[in-house]
């Protein structure tokens, strides 16, 4: 029993690689923007696992052109799951960016900005200052921006990359679904 024909196969897979980095990649750079003595919200280090995850999927897909053990029912639920995990990584990045404006450098926005824990690389409690967040410092405020944008990317790549795995697995039941 054979996937999908080498061509196709190798193009999602390929693609699904492309956007595994990507998410891999912003996800990581947003836990190490972090202030480096507090801890990165939860949900940034579940986008870095779901990008990590989608990115050894991808590697398995590419394997299953040589190992046909891989083929067929196995990738079907390799690429469910998969897709389950980037459906909720996305969800749970849209809801916490929230609708903010991510190009809006006015001071009005920053101090929207700076609420947010995945754009203000973390807060202290200091008791003559208040409370403080890494991204507010005079000379770290243009993170503000530039993280939201990261993190409205991240959330993008997530729900495309779910998508890509949803057609993967229904083109393997179509080809399933023929060979017998």
């Amino acid at each position: 029993m054979t996937s999908t024909t080498p061509l196709i196969n190798l193009t999602i897979r390929s693609t699904q690689l492309l956007f595994s980095i990507i998410t891999l990649t912003l996800s990581a750079s947003l836990v190490k923007g972090q202030h480096p003595h507090l801890n990165a919200p939860t949900i940034l280090k579940y986008a870095t696992f779901a990008g990590a995850a989608t990115l050894l999927a991808a590697l398995v897909g590419l394997a299953t052109e040589w190992a046909s053990v891989l083929q067929g029912k196995v990738m079907l639920v390799v690429d469910f799951m998969v897709a389950v995990v980037n459906i909720l990584g996305g969800v749970f990045l849209a809801i916490n960016i929230g609708m903010p404006n991510c190009r809006d450098t006015s001071t009005n926005n920053l101090l929207r900005l700076v609420t947010n824990n995945l754009f203000n690389g973390g807060c202290i409690e200091d008791a003559t200052n208040g409370t403080r967040c890494w991204n507010e410092l005079e000379n770290r405020i243009h993170y503000l921006n530039s993280r939201c944008q990261e993190c409205q990317a991240d959330s993008v790549f997530f729900f495309l990359t779910a998508v890509l795995l949803l057609v993967s697995p229904s083109l393997n039941y179509l080809s399933m679904r023929n060979a017998y």
